[in-house]
Formats: structure tokens, sequence, C-alpha cells
């Protein structure tokens, strides 16, 4: 997706009112993709239910136009970290406002639907054993990777990761040749 728009900096001083004005036009391009490495295949009676994460923003890029931007006021200069520092902030709003956007996460979800729903059909009719499935494509943002590794490892691994944690049990036992 693309979002366009023109952000505007003022910088007031009291009594005095805007002493600097700087308008930014942007471009705001985004991308939100499906971990099919995350699908779970099930059969219920004659359909086919194929569970996938939702959608999730991978991809995002701020472009300013540069040349476009306009300065006005008694202040017109504006210093590299200033610039820098409403860029950022302007970076950030947007991705939030991208990443929390429900049409956009609907949007994605229905493309998915539709895509995956297309793939498997035609996967279903070039099969000779079509048997009349019916395909249902169902979210399931419950769906995680699994990594099995020792436990000190696993440790630092957690701590760098959010949302890991490291099972209360032994997953298996292994002899260690020295």
């Amino acid at each position: 997706g693309e979002k366009t728009g023109c952000e505007i900096y003022q910088r007031n001083a009291p009594i005095v009112g805007t002493i600097q004005e700087v308008e930014l036009p942007y471009t705001f391009s985004f991308d939100f993709s499906v971990d099919l490495s995350k699908a779970a295949v099930d059969v219920n009676g004659n359909t086919i239910y194929v569970r996938v994460p939702g959608p999730r923003m991978c991809n995002y890029k701020l472009s300013i136009q540069d040349n476009e931007v306009e300065r006005s006021g008694s202040l017109v200069y504006l210093s590299p970290n200033k610039y820098t520092e409403i860029k950022q902030s302007l970076e950030q709003r947007l991705l939030t406002e991208t990443q929390t956007n429900e049409q956009y996460i609907t949007d994605a979800w229905n493309v998915t639907v539709r895509n995956l729903k297309a793939l498997l059909t035609s996967v279903a009719q070039a099969n000779a054993v079509n048997g009349g499935f019916g395909i249902e494509v169902v979210r399931d943002d419950t769906l995680m990777n699994t990594v099995i590794i020792d436990n000190e490892p696993a440790k630092a691994f957690v701590a760098a990761n959010s949302g890991l944690k490291i099972l209360p049990t032994e997953w298996v036992t292994e002899d260690y040749a020295i």
C-alpha cells in the first residue's frame, strides 16, 4: 500500500506566534504479508481447513520529497538534527497508524484468502483424486515455530526475543560423548 500526505511542523514563540513552518510532502510505502511457513492443514468431512497466521506489516519506507519541502516564517533555517527528528517522528507515527489500521489488515487478509483458495482449488482440480473437497482458509494467530536447543543457549535466545519461553520440563535427554 501507499499513503501520501504533507506533514506540517510549526515552531511557535510566545507573543510572536509562529516563527517557523515547514511543510514536508511524503510518501509512505508499506506491505503486509502472511507467513505461510506457519500454515497448518486440517480436514473435517469434505472440507480442508488451511489455518494461517494473520497479516503482519513486513516492509515500509518513508520518502520525503526534499526538493518540495517548503519553509516559511522568520526562522527559515532548519537544522539537520531537527529535520532528522521530524522525519523520524513522522515515520514512527505512520508506522503505528498503518500497523493498527483494521482496513489495511482486513484487505491484506482478503487478498490472502482469495489467493490461497485460488491456488489450492487449482491444485485440487489438477489432482486426479479431487474427492469433492471444499477449501476454507482460517486465520490462526496462535501458530508458531518451535526451536529445540540446549538449556543454556535457550536462556540467551529467550532473553533476546520477546514472546518466547522455555518449556518447564525436558523434551528429550541425550547422551553426550567428549
